[in-house]
């Protein structure tokens, strides 16, 4: 089975845009989800911003409690990165 690519942000951010075009915002945004979980984002850095890209795309579709859900997820990622909400 191949393995999955990570994840630069620069992806992160393609993919934050083309999310808004795509039929199915929702996968695009459980993808980022997927990749955060299996450990596929280049610069773990980059974690907190896969997570809010999510939120976003989530809360454009009005799903707003799965968004709300994927916020505080991001939030307790940054908190535990020790980044302070950076």
């Amino acid at each position: 089975m191949p393995s999955l690519p990570l994840l630069t942000s620069d992806d992160l951010d393609l993919l934050g845009a083309a999310a808004f075009d795509a039929d199915d915002p929702l996968a695009v945004a459980g993808d980022l989800v997927d990749a955060v979980e299996q450990g596929r984002i280049a610069d773990k850095a980059s974690i907190g911003h896969a997570l809010i890209l999510a939120a976003e795309i989530t809360e454009q579709v009005e799903d707003l409690d799965a968004a709300l859900l994927l916020a505080e997820r991001t939030r307790d990622w940054w908190s535990w990165a020790g980044c302070g909400g950076c």
